[in-house]
């Protein structure tokens, strides 16, 4: 099972860092996979929760692929990741599942349907703490993924 850190989360939630440069590769040197939260505004990448807040290249996040899970924010950066790259990425309002682009792999909000193809969100510190409930998970994202035992 692969860690994923949440917007570059390892032990705890810091809004101030979230999705900048330099904390996606510090939970990347630190071995995990990041979840980053992508826009596309103004024919520009832009990383952000909320709103487009940091801008990034798309060579950035392309020497990155293989550690990186692209949570698209608006019709825009999916469409540009999907067709000009392939960093695993994905798009979802309400959906208990949604596949991942350029993967066979699926988001699952619906624990209690994840299978071994599924990444599952645990984010808050005492779901991470159940973590051994979902063995056979593909992978879990998290603020708490340097909380592992």
């Amino acid at each position: 099972m692969i860690l994923i850190s949440h917007r570059g989360n390892i032990n705890s939630i810091n809004p101030q860092r979230e999705n900048t440069h330099e904390y996606i590769d510090e939970a990347i040197d630190s071995g995990y996979h990041v979840e980053i939260d992508l826009f596309c505004h103004d024919d520009k990448l832009w990383l952000g929760h909320d709103e487009p807040n940091v801008t990034v290249d798309s060579w950035w996040l392309t020497e990155r692929t293989n550690r990186l899970f692209i949570h698209a924010k608006n019709h825009m950066a999916l469409e540009y990741i999907l067709y000009n790259t392939e960093i695993p990425v994905f798009y979802h309002t309400v959906e208990s599942h949604v596949l991942i682009g350029n993967t066979a792999l699926i988001w699952s909000h619906e624990l209690s349907e994840a299978t071994s193809n599924s990444i599952i969100p645990l984010l808050n510190e005492e779901d991470f703490k159940r973590k051994h409930e979902f063995k056979n998970v593909y992978g879990i994202c998290s603020d708490f993924v340097g909380g592992v035992e």
